[in-house]
């Protein structure tokens, strides 16, 4: 009875339990499903409570493979950030930009 409690109270706590704050290496690929790209590198931002941090000091490029989902994604540095690919579902944050890259 006791490990039915301890299960149901774990699938009661979700996601919220488990949010990681991702920060982009991009050590191995330009992949967003690939963990090494990603500090911690244990996963990487696909759950609604995770955030994807990225502060590229020169252009980037990530590709989305599969449909992900975060709680927002913030930008910050000097390079700029292109995501293409599958969808990405954000959450209350949104996309948070002090970036210094310029448009155009």
């Amino acid at each position: 009875m006791k490990k039915l409690i301890v299960a149901c109270a774990a699938v009661a706590l979700g996601a919220s339990a488990f949010a990681v704050d991702y920060t982009w290496n991009g050590g191995t690929s330009g992949e967003w499903t690939t963990a090494a790209n990603w500090t911690p590198d244990t996963g990487y931002p696909n759950g609604a409570d995770d955030t994807a941090a990225f502060a590229p000091g020169e252009a980037t490029a990530v590709t989305v493979g599969s449909a992900v989902e975060a709680k927002g994604i913030s930008i910050s540095g000097a390079g700029g950030l292109t995501l293409t690919g599958a969808a990405i579902t954000l959450g209350a944050d949104g996309i948070a930009s002090t970036s210094t890259a310029s448009c155009g």
